[in-house]
């Protein structure tokens, strides 16, 4: 065998091993407004994205400018979720409003929710605190 060949073979699996190692553990829907239709109401012409090593979690964003008109839509893969739902505002005098929601699992941003809308964020408040309860976190609580 010559050392040519062999270095080929050697390239072929580095290559091969690394194209599977980049690839995450979670499946997203994935769609930007920005480039074609993407709603919070609809799952229309979304497509499934297996997420990036780093990417372990699905999200929703939507921006909206003061006027409450929205900016921009986007599902998939995200780096951060540290709440299930998000919400800030940039800008000096201009306040664009940011909300995200964001999982863990396959296609969990699947949602038909608005993630800016006042009552989402009470509803994911509450089911989070249902979650907590019920997985024993929070034990040994009665009420007299």
């Amino acid at each position: 065998m010559s050392t040519s060949y062999f270095h080929g073979v050697i390239l072929c699996i580095v290559v091969f091993t690394d194209l599977l190692g980049t690839q995450g553990g979670i499946v997203c829907h994935s769609c930007n407004s920005k480039e074609g239709y993407c709603s919070t109401h609809s799952l229309q012409d979304t497509r499934q994205s297996p997420c990036t090593r780093g990417y372990d979690y699905c999200a929703l964003y939507r921006m909206v400018f003061p006027n409450g008109t929205t900016a921009q839509i986007v599902r998939g893969c995200d780096r951060d979720c540290k709440a299930p739902v998000t919400k800030w505002t940039l800008g000096k005098y201009q306040k664009t409003t940011y909300c995200k929601m964001c999982c863990d699992s396959d296609f969990c941003n699947n949602q038909l929710k608005d993630p800016c809308s006042k009552s989402n964020l009470l509803s994911s408040l509450v089911l989070l605190i249902f979650a907590i309860v019920s997985t024993g976190l929070i034990a040994n609580y009665h009420v007299l």
